[in-house]
């Protein structure tokens, strides 16, 4: 027998041997194959969601700027870094987070976990007292039966819990003197099924999109800023650059009022003091014609 004809009969017996365990090799394919489908669908969506904004220069038109850059000068480009900085103010992001509420997470069971939803599909609003906001907490909204108005509601806060029995919307909600928030529905039909609620701390959530809020210039001389962010709910990522662009916009604007505010009380108490200078110099001279009996020489002659 050949080497040839010796490798090739190794090489049968081989796949013969491992084709008698062929189940247990199926059954190995068909859980991996599962295993992989439950981590996909319990693993959390992320998204990229982003938007683009036109830094504009009152003093500098943009054709001056680009002048500017081109002949070595750095002053455009410390404009839009100036405002890189400004868009990730951990006070801006703030703003942004409180008018949309992307602090607070609402969401429903899924198939095989929770899933978020947009603030506007929840049909139960929660509003926080501002001077009693406190961070990081859940509450779940338990209803009491299919056509039922009375709900349960479990808060966990700090390894606290609080169970309260509400009959309607809107119900205001106390677990100790620093928790307190109202609960009211946002449509006419009652919740059918259970609903829960995570708010987060304001203050660590602005820091968090700060340092991974992605702001840069469209190009290397261009004052268009491209922002970006990862979310797991696009719609509500969506929403927190809207908020975000419109407070930078609202800021610049309180600015540029300001600016014009103070240039016009300056140049207001300027033509003040010069109008006093003015006339303490006309009396000055007045007094120095008086005293050294100086005339008006034009109204003699006539």
């Amino acid at each position: 027998m050949s080497d040839f004809e010796e490798k090739e009969l190794n090489l049968t017996k081989f796949m013969f041997y491992y084709l008698s365990y062929w189940k247990w090799l199926l059954m190995s394919i068909v859980f991996s194959l599962f295993v992989g489908f439950v981590y996909l669908c319990k693993k959390n969506d992320v998204y990229e969601v982003k938007t683009s904004v036109l830094i504009k220069d009152e003093e500098k038109g943009l054709s001056e700027l680009a002048m500017l850059q081109e002949l070595g000068f750095s002053s455009g480009q410390n404009i839009v870094d100036n405002e890189i900085q400004v868009f990730k103010s951990p006070d801006l992001i703030k703003n942004a987070i409180e008018e949309v509420d992307y602090h607070i997470s609402y969401q429903v069971d899924g198939f095989f976990d929770k899933e978020r939803i947009h603030n506007s599909e929840s049909p139960i609003k929660l509003r926080m007292f501002s001077d009693l906001s406190t961070p990081n907490f859940v509450v779940n909204v338990l209803p009491q039966g299919e056509n039922s108005t009375s709900y349960k509601v479990q808060v966990e806060h700090k390894g606290e819990k609080y169970n309260q029995q509400i009959d309607s919307l809107p119900a205001t909600i106390k677990m100790n003197e620093k928790l307190m928030f109202v609960l009211e529905s946002q449509f006419e039909d009652t919740i059918r099924v259970p609903l829960y609620i995570y708010v987060s701390d304001l203050e660590m959530m602005a820091l968090r999109i700060s340092s991974m809020l992605k702001v840069d210039p469209a190009t290397k001389n261009s004052t268009v800023l491209n922002i970006k962010m990862t979310t797991n709910h696009r719609r509500c990522g969506e929403d927190f650059l809207t908020a975000l662009t419109y407070h930078y916009n609202r800021q610049a604007e309180q600015d540029k009022n300001q600016i014009a505010y103070n240039t016009a009380v300056f140049i207001e108490e300027r033509v003040k003091a010069l109008s006093v200078e003015l006339s303490s110099v006309e009396k000055d001279v007045e007094a120095f014609k008086m005293a050294h009996k100086i005339t008006d020489i034009s109204s003699e002659a006539d």
